[in-house]
């Protein structure tokens, strides 16, 4: 997708969805996803130039912001080190497996990124609960962007052809599924707000 504004209008919508859904009463959750959402739009808007070495590491660098915004956000009060044994795998297998074909200037970077990366997901499927669909879509959605990701680099270092709909669809999933995780502060049963991360924060809904 070559027009950086019509690349972000989907993610532009996810943040006008947890605004709506959180009305006037906010706590840190929403807050950390919604700027986890804006700056993946400007990492978006970066890559749409990404034959240019410095809006691809522009770019990368709004990226790494991104996942470290939602890692703090999910928090880390499920520990859960099998997940993290798991993602330390997988992590360093695929950058390991694509180190070989990267440009020195960025393969650092890529490496924070890898890290960053895996350490959301990690974060995401610890707070993985079954009567909680938004912490299940937000799991999906962070495995989501590992395949959305390696699908990129993949076709950077030339492992495969370019496959510009699975690397956009699996991104677009990634960041709906994220984003998606907001419906579980608003219970039903007891008409307040509740912070996952921090149960004792309620506040009533407007």
């Amino acid at each position: 997708m070559d027009n950086p504004i019509l690349k972000i209008i989907p993610i532009i919508s996810l943040v006008a969805f947890v605004a709506l859904h959180c009305g006037t009463k906010w706590s840190r959750y929403p807050i950390g996803i919604v700027i986890g959402l804006i700056l993946s739009a400007i990492g978006d808007s970066c890559l749409v130039y990404i034959r240019d070495p410095s809006y691809f590491v522009k770019g990368i660098i709004a990226f790494l912001c991104a996942q470290l915004v939602y890692t703090v956000t999910f928090g880390f009060r499920r520990f859960k080190p099998y997940i993290l044994i798991c993602c330390i795998i997988v992590g360093s297998s695929i950058y390991f497996y694509i180190f070989p074909q990267l440009k020195t200037e960025t393969v650092y970077l890529i490496a924070i990124y890898d890290v960053l990366l895996f350490l959301m997901t990690w974060r995401a499927l610890s707070r993985v609960h079954l009567e909680k669909p938004g912490s299940i879509l937000c799991g999906l959605g962070a495995i989501s962007f590992i395949i959305s990701d390696l699908t990129l680099g993949l076709v950077i270092t030339e492992h495969i052809p370019p496959n510009e709909f699975i690397i956009m669809a699996t991104y677009y999933a990634a960041q709906f599924g994220i984003a998606m995780s907001v419906i579980d502060l608003y219970t039903d049963e007891e008409s307040e707000w509740v912070d996952l991360e921090n149960p004792s924060f309620k506040m009533k809904r407007p």
